[in-house]
This record gives structure tokens, sequence and C-alpha cells, in this order.
């Protein structure tokens, strides 16, 4: 599944929502594939982000779902309550 997302390029994504319970489980390619779950957002509503792309040496928007976004937007707080 990481390889058909590193085809697919940076941005492209992949998702499962479990309909009773509302888990959203979502892999992201930027780099890397990055997984994330949540029960809180899910994919929509989608937002372009920026990353610097090495080949072409500037800024590229990139796709990026709400629960990545979301992460990144709180990152500093995600693992502090023990």
């Amino acid at each position: 599944m990481e390889s058909e997302l590193r085809k697919e390029g940076r941005g492209s994504f992949d998702a499962k929502v479990d309909a009773n319970s509302g888990l959203c489980i979502l892999r992201w390619f930027d780099n890397r594939a990055v997984q994330i779950s949540s029960l809180h957002v899910g994919i929509e509503p989608v937002k372009e982000v920026k990353r610097w792309d090495n080949k072409t040496k500037k800024f590229i928007e990139v796709p990026c779902p709400a629960a990545v976004a979301e992460y990144n937007t709180n990152m500093g707080g995600v693992d502090l309550n023990v």
C-alpha cells in the first residue's frame, strides 16, 4: 500500500472509516507515509499545504487531509497528556 501511495506522489492518501465508532484510519504520503487514526476529525476538508520540493527548488502545494492538518496544528500538546 505504501508503494502505491509513493507511485501516486506527494499528497496521495488512503483512508478507512468504521461506521459504528467513527474511527478514521488514514495513511498520507508526504516525503514518507504518515499514519494517523482519529475519532475527532476525518479526511474532509482536504487543504493545500506548502512543501519544499528539492527537484524544482521551490515550494509546491500538496493536498493534506484534515486529520493531518489538525495534528500538525496542535502537535505541541498531542502526547503530553499522561
